[in-house]
């Protein structure tokens, strides 16, 4: 067992594990540097004109933090990945009610990214 698992002692399974989390995607880090420079209005600046660009996002980022830890706002998210979202709550639940086998949910996961034609 010890061969086929993570041991706890360098990290929990929560600081790796993605069950019951949104689906993160690299598309999120590709939607926040293209909104930086539309704020910049270009995408090549000047270190001076950078340096502010980033110190007004670093004041918007302690406002977003706070509305977000006080569950005010949410992620906004595409209609196709919140449509993935939901088919993964949807397993998630069946697994917890054990309606699923842990097998079955990875196979259902992984089907959902790969689809594999029988």
């Amino acid at each position: 067992m010890d061969r086929q698992w993570i041991p706890e002692t360098l990290w929990s399974a929560g600081t790796w594990s993605v069950y019951r989390r949104a689906v993160r995607t690299n598309n999120d880090c590709e939607s926040r540097h293209a909104g930086l420079n539309r704020k910049a209005e270009t995408c090549h600046l000047a270190l001076y004109k950078l340096i502010m660009v980033l110190f007004r996002e670093a004041k918007a980022v302690q406002v977003s933090l706070k509305l977000l830890s006080d569950g005010k706002v949410q992620r906004m998210m595409s209609k196709s990945h919140s449509h993935v979202q939901a088919k993964l709550v949807k397993l998630w639940n069946e697994y917890d009610q054990r309606e699923t086998s842990p097998e079955q949910l990875l196979r259902a996961c992984a089907h959902m990214y790969a689809p594999v034609e029988s």
